[in-house]
């Protein structure tokens, strides 16, 4: 039985695909504080909640 792992946060270009941008764009409102990430052994996390908080027009200093 095989089951399907939804992924949860993204990278910085798997993030700009999933919000349909640049990547160019996505480092702009990471540096902005428009959307946060988490840091990590010099990789960085964007977790599917904060875009999808995002979309909705959500805060950023709202709790996810």
């Amino acid at each position: 039985m095989s089951r399907e792992i939804e992924q949860a946060a993204f990278n910085q270009l798997e993030a700009a695909q999933y919000l349909g941008i640049s990547d160019k764009t996505v480092r702009k409102m990471l540096k902005d504080g428009v959307i946060r990430c988490v840091q990590y052994g010099g990789r960085t996390f964007i977790a599917k909640a904060e875009l999808d908080k995002f979309l909705a027009g959500g805060s950023k200093d709202e709790e996810l």
